[in-house]
């Protein structure tokens, strides 16, 4: 009997000392954790150990009627009690206990550790004897001690910038068994072990350190216990693991932790106790299939957490704990095949955290629940979700950003209606501040035989509708144009000085726009912009448009139209020639420039007209233009329009003869390009025209040489 009390004596002190660090009480002493009673293979109880941040005054413990107080040291944070080897011997895996503070008593469960022991010829140990650093020995499959010379271990591994367990021996190991009572593997501990094929976590394991199991050879079904709490940032990164089994208990999981596990399989359950999931944790997990379930008791999911796990399927559920939906979080998961639900208490949602980079690597949700407590809706977060069917935004809503709906197609909505609660669409990408010109925003979003037209709910100060053409509330913005609109001829309100790029989401119907008289055309787009090789009117109207003319008022004082081509007041400069213009599109005579803008082909099978026709009195045509119209004229694919093009009645815009690379100059860079494009046939490294010196139809050797002369005579 004095045995058995001995033991419950010690481990009682366990649960005293852990659970109460600052505070009296035993509330919280349950909790307890970290905590090993060390017993031999004839049951004989050897060592107690435990972690524990101070001792609490006052504390006792009771078992068979007697009462003992605490008085034991703390060393390192830890607590060490060595027993006599006629202590008591252990009956079963627990002990009740009966603990005491003041007038509170609680009773609680202890557990035993068996002692493994290990050898210092083969491992070797920090200076206090607590922590495995190397592994010297000759095992392929090694079981990882919990007791070397005499003293317990609490984990394994030197640390950071020490190296891995094998660092300095010539040892390979293919497996790992880590023994009871160790709490930590440490950083770096089997990082690019790449024999490393199996391990087995103990029971007791709290913490899985920075980069422990990086680049490992692990090819398993990764389980981890209970007492689990931390799983360090690229703890198992690039490594081959096949499945993942959570318990309840773990709270964190580290950036990186198991990006790039390629092999892991099968759906994701995250454990409930979760409530951090960081950067990049999961991304380009490309082989997970099946649901991902996150927890209700997640609050952070960080950015490009589950980036490109493109097998993901069915719903997901965005717990009401996550605040903010950070950049990329889901972006590339083009699985998911269900319902995007964002429940209660989520307030943001950040750049393409559900989008993707074009349609084919997007995420498939067929349809979205927004909660009533979201306030922003995030930079292109939802581009190319062209499979969800309705939108809905909720009153709450208070920001969209740019490009927050851009191409999402599969919209089969006649109407999106804006909340009043809505203060801000667009400007803000990439820019400090907002520039108060959206871009991309509502850009090619819907279907042409429905969305018709935009509505805002009463009581908005910010944006209205008219005609269902979104403008802010003072009709001094206009803001986006529905692409199936049907009206042919659209004329822009005297008020509007301005109008948002990409305003015009590929408007299916219309073929002549009349511009206000207070409608300014700039070269220089706001900052937020995506297309800086336009105008503000033809990146507002982009490349995707049926538009054939612009027209003005005889009042405006600033522009003239004549056959729907538009130009300065006095005719010198052409500023907009739309690129669905049909036929012939002559420039009259005496007009000197073509102005930044006025050509915008940013998708040459978009344009109408057979030929453009320029006057001898030109002698300015902007960059921009020129590379347009010369590469329009350049490349395999822009045959149709190859013959388009004409000066003075018969000679192509060109750039100076011999500046191959379109620099603007005639330089060594020149020669280079020609002559490396024309031995390998890579006729995208020079501009033929320019390039074609002898005017031969050719662009070779001669050509170079020709250049080089010319170089030479200018120097």
């Amino acid at each position: 009997m004095r045995k058995f009390t001995s033991f419950i004596l010690i481990l009682s002190l366990i649960f005293a000392c852990t659970a109460v660090p600052v505070q009296s009480g035993v509330d919280s002493l349950s909790s307890a954790e970290g905590m090993s009673a060390y017993y031999d293979d004839d049951g004989i109880i050897r060592l107690i150990s435990f972690e524990i941040g101070g001792l609490p005054e006052g504390l006792s413990y009771s078992v068979g009627g007697s009462r003992f107080d605490v008085v034991s040291e703390l060393v390192s944070g830890c607590v060490f009690e060595y027993l006599p080897a006629d202590t008591c011997v252990v009956s079963g895996n627990s002990v009740s206990v009966k603990l005491s503070c003041g007038s509170e008593e609680k009773t609680i469960s202890v557990p035993a550790v068996k002692i493994v022991g290990g050898s210092k010829d083969d491992w070797e140990v920090s200076a206090d004897g607590h922590v495995i650093e190397r592994y010297f020995g000759s095992e392929s499959i090694i079981t990882v001690p919990n007791f070397i010379d005499g003293k317990p271990i609490i984990s394994v591994g030197a640390g950071a910038g020490l190296g891995n367990l094998l660092k300095g021996s010539s040892s390979k190991i293919n497996g790992a068994v880590i023994s009871e009572g160790i709490t930590a593997v440490n950083y770096g501990t089997f990082a690019n072990v790449t024999s490393l094929s199996s391990v087995i976590l103990p029971d007791s394991l709290k913490s899985i350190g920075d980069g422990a199991f990086y680049n490992t050879g692990l090819s398993q079904t990764m389980h981890f216990p209970a007492s689990l709490r931390e799983i360090g940032d690229q703890a198992f990164r690039k490594s081959g693991i096949t499945d993942i089994e959570f318990s309840d208990g773990l709270e964190r999981i580290g950036q990186l932790a198991f990006y790039q596990c390629s092999k892991l399989k099968g759906g994701l359950k995250l454990p409930d106790t979760l409530k951090v999931i960081d950067y990049g944790a999961f991304a380009y997990c490309s082989g997970l299939t099946g649901e991902l379930k996150l927890p209700a008791s997640l609050t952070e999911i960080g950015e490009s957490c589950f980036h490109s796990c493109a097998g993901f399927t069915g719903d997901l559920v965005i717990p009401g704990g996550v605040k903010s939906v950070p950049k990329l979080a889901f972006c590339c998961c083009t699985g998911f095949n269900g319902k995007l639900v964002l429940s209660e208490g989520v307030e943001e949602i950040g750049y393409v955290a559900f989008g993707g980079s074009n349609s084919s690597n997007a995420p498939k949700f067929t349809s979205i629940e927004f909660p009533s407590t979201l306030k922003h809706i995030g930079l292109y977060c939802f581009q190319y979700s062209n499979a969800v069917k309705h939108l809905e935004l909720n009153e709450g809503l208070e920001m969209i950003s740019d490009g927050a709906f851009d191409h999402m197609t599969g919209l089969e909505d006649t109407v999106i209606v804006i909340p009043s609660t809505v203060k801000t669409i667009g400007g803000d990408y990439g820019t400090e501040e907002n520039t108060g010109c959206g871009d991309h925003v509502f850009y090619d979003m819907g279907k042409d035989a429905y969305f018709t037209a935009f509505e805002v709910v009463e009581g908005n100060k910010y944006f209205t509708a008219k005609d269902g053409v979104l403008y802010s509330a003072d009709m001094t913005r206009m803001v986006a144009y529905p692409r199936g609109k049907t009206d042919s001829r659209f004329v822009i309100p005297d008020t509007v000085t301005q109008i948002d790029l990409l305003s015009f989401s590929r408007p299916a119907y219309l073929k002549t726009i009349v511009l206000p008289d207070n409608y300014i055309i700039s070269e220089a787009v706001p900052a937020n912009s995506l297309n800086t090789d336009g105008n503000n009117f033809s990146v507002a109207l982009y490349a995707y448009n049926n538009v054939e003319a612009v027209e003005v008022n005889e009042t405006n004082p600033n522009y003239t139209s004549v056959d729907g081509v538009l130009y300065s007041k006095d005719m010198k400069s052409v500023r907009f020639i739309p690129q669905a213009a049909q036929g012939e599109v002559t420039i009259a005579d005496g007009c000197e420039r073509i102005e930044k803008g006025a050509v915008y082909i940013a998708d040459v099978n978009r344009v109408k007209w057979e030929k453009l026709i320029l006057p001898d009195s030109l002698d300015y045509v902007d960059i921009d233009v020129r590379t347009m119209l010369n590469e329009t004229m350049n490349t395999a694919r822009t045959n149709k329009v190859s013959d388009r093009v004409v000066y003075g009645g018969d000679m192509y815009i060109i750039y100076l003869k011999g500046d191959a690379d379109l620099s603007g100059e005639v330089d060594h860079v020149d020669v280079k390009a020609v002559l490396s494009g024309s031995a390998n046939g890579d006729t995208s490294v020079f501009n033929k025209y320019s390039a074609d010196v002898n005017d031969d139809g050719k662009v070779n050797i001669v050509d170079a040489v020709l250049i080089m002369q010319k170089i030479e005579e200018e120097q």
